[in-house]
């Protein structure tokens, strides 16, 4: 029996579809997950060695750490909460972006309380 030709496009065509979404799914449930988690290692491994060389050259309480803190914090969504073993003084980034944009952010670093003014 001859099938037409509008018919064998339209399975053609749902054959594809079919076999690519199976690829698909079959990516995204075994090698995006393993993709994810490899880069958010490298960026912490990142942030933690820019942090710590400020840390050690310019101190905690320097504006180019808060500023990274910020950075950090809206980029690669990653919190950091800087702790001195020393004298307990901490610096810590906002919770997320639009806190910072919104209500001013507040950041405590050497002992003292700093805040940002508003962004207009």
């Amino acid at each position: 029996m001859k099938h037409s030709i509008r018919l064998r496009f339209t399975a053609l065509i749902f054959a594809v579809l079919t076999v690519l979404m199976a690829v698909l799914f079959l990516v995204n449930s075994f090698g995006l997950e393993r993709f994810y988690r490899r880069q958010k290692v490298l960026d912490l491994e990142n942030a933690y060695h820019t942090l710590d060389e400020i840390a050690a050259s310019k101190g905690t309480a320097s504006a180019e750490m808060e500023e990274l803190l910020r950075y950090y914090s809206s980029r690669y969504n990653i919190t950091v909460a800087l702790v001195d073993s020393a004298n307990s003084n901490s610096c810590r980034a906002p919770k997320t972006a639009k806190a910072a944009s919104i209500s001013g952010y507040s950041a405590i670093c050497s002992g003292r309380m700093r805040t940002a003014r508003r962004s207009s």
